[in-house]
């Protein structure tokens, strides 16, 4: 069963958005080895642990975003929109530079290793911004929001991973900060199919909405909001 969300039945509809050259950038979020691949990050303090079924849902998710990704990824560059990355990727060796949160969860956040680096089905071009981060957030600890504000975009497409537990409150701290996001879930993955389906429909705001890949490229072609 669906979760209700009385309180969404207060607001009033999302306006519609335009995504072009002039508005729009593409983020994706943690679209690296670290969070994608399962003998490397995440997937490996799995199989440690000996918790390796307990991210099956997870990793089948994985798979389905990186098949979509690229195809989002190839339609914004097509029409022009500016591409920027965010990684998990401390600076310091010892990662004194990760905020408190990161620190205490005790995850081997790359430090500069090959896990660190973003998948090759869709790696940056050379002028595609890419910001390291030690922080949940890339509104935290980055220049994501004066880039954002240089470029004068007030829409975001956004996909990646952990969808409910990066993407989601990047998109609400967005949309806080007056940008428009478009939360494209089938780039993206969370904890467990559950967990996805709940931030499928909680996510969604008044500046928010949440589109699939294929619904995305038609927004850039003009045929639908």
């Amino acid at each position: 069963m669906k979760p209700r969300v009385p309180y969404k039945m207060l607001s009033r509809p999302t306006p519609p958005f335009k995504l072009t050259k002039e508005n729009a950038v593409l983020l994706l979020m943690d679209a690296q080895h670290f969070t994608t691949s399962r003998d490397q990050g995440l997937g490996l303090v799995a199989a440690e642990r000996g918790i390796t079924r307990e991210f099956d849902e997870y990793y089948a998710q994985v798979d389905a975003a990186m098949r979509n990704m690229p195809r989002l990824l190839a339609a914004c560059r097509r029409h022009g929109l500016r591409v920027m990355y965010t990684v998990l990727n401390a600076q310091q060796p010892d990662r004194s530079d990760l905020l408190r949160q990161l620190k205490v969860s005790g995850l081997p956040i790359p430090v500069g290793s090959p896990s660190a680096d973003i998948r090759p089905e869709v790696a940056p071009a050379t002028e595609d911004l890419v910001l390291p981060r030690g922080t949940y957030s890339p509104f935290a600890g980055t220049d994501l929001l004066s880039v954002l504000r240089e470029a004068q975009a007030d829409t975001i497409v956004l996909a990646g991973m952990l969808a409910n537990v990066s993407v989601a409150p990047t998109a609400r701290e967005a949309a806080d900060r007056d940008f428009g996001v478009v939360w494209v879930w089938d780039a993206s993955a969370s904890e467990t199919l559950e967990w996805h389906e709940h931030t499928k429909t909680g996510i969604v705001g008044p500046l928010i909405r949440i589109r699939t890949t294929q619904q995305v490229i038609e927004m850039l072609e003009g045929v639908r909001s």
